[in-house]
């Protein structure tokens, strides 16, 4: 995660100031890419005040752009920020504003990430949701445009929905499925909490304290050697409540 601030900084110190022609012409402006990026890496390294700021510059910046894909990926990002952070009506505001930007501008894939998104933020406000169904559509759909950049927290969110309404074997399948995905794929952002969850089932569903004890000390093991202190934190939490 250090080299990734570095770079991430470094990219934003070097690169030109934004301009819609040059952003035209490459599809998205990188350097608005860069700074959303960044803002993630902050929140994860335990930097959550300078994250959020630099989240809402962000979506700021790409508004004045005025170009949609550009303004649809600050939002995106900005909105996995705000989630994290536990700020649930900022990132309900950033999801309508999204979903309106991708609507109005017939963005396939963004268009079919809203219903996950939607997903996402009632199971992190309420647990157990009816958008349960929504979000394993907007799954499918995602699959089916081969976008894969939201797989892998749809399907965290999607466990932790299952979890809270008592289906805890379907859980801990997708569970399992999704974690040998990313350890298939190099994919390791989110395994310190697919392991947190992992924890979870064992130590309140199968009553196993030792097996809850070795996934979030793994579990932790993986956010220090990532540098995700917000990841660490949360495993130790998790861990002092296991322990007592």
């Amino acid at each position: 995660m250090a080299r990734a601030l570095l770079d991430l900084t470094l990219s934003l110190e070097n690169s030109p100031p934004s301009h819609r022609s040059r952003t035209i012409h490459y599809g998205f402006d990188h350097r608005n890419r860069s700074a959303i990026a960044l803002a993630r890496a902050l929140w994860l390294t335990g930097n959550a005040e300078q994250a959020l700021r630099l989240a809402k510059q962000a979506v700021a910046d790409a508004t004045c752009l005025d170009h949609a894909v550009t303004r649809c990926i600050a939002l995106l990002w900005s909105f996995s920020v705000h989630l994290w952070a536990g700020e649930l009506d900022d990132a309900e505001r950033t999801l309508v504003v999204f979903a309106e930007c991708a609507e109005v501008n017939a963005l396939g894939p963004y268009i079919a990430a809203v219903a996950g998104l939607r997903g996402e933020l009632a199971i992190a406000r309420a647990g157990a949701s009816p958008e349960l169904g929504a979000l394993e559509e907007s799954l499918s759909r995602l699959r089916a445009a081969r976008y894969e950049l939201l797989t892998t927290p749809f399907s965290l969110a999607l466990v932790r929905g299952l979890m809270s309404g008592g289906r805890s074997a379907e859980a801990r399948d997708l569970l399992e499925t999704t974690i040998e995905r990313c350890e298939a794929s190099g994919e390791r952002l989110l395994l310190p909490e697919l392991l947190r969850a992992k924890a979870e089932i064992a130590q309140h569903d199968e009553q196993d304290g030792d097996a809850a004890k070795a996934n979030l000390r793994h579990a932790r093991a993986l956010a220090r050697e990532q540098g995700a202190v917000a990841w660490e934190r949360r495993c130790l939490a998790d861990l002092g409540v296991v322990e007592r």
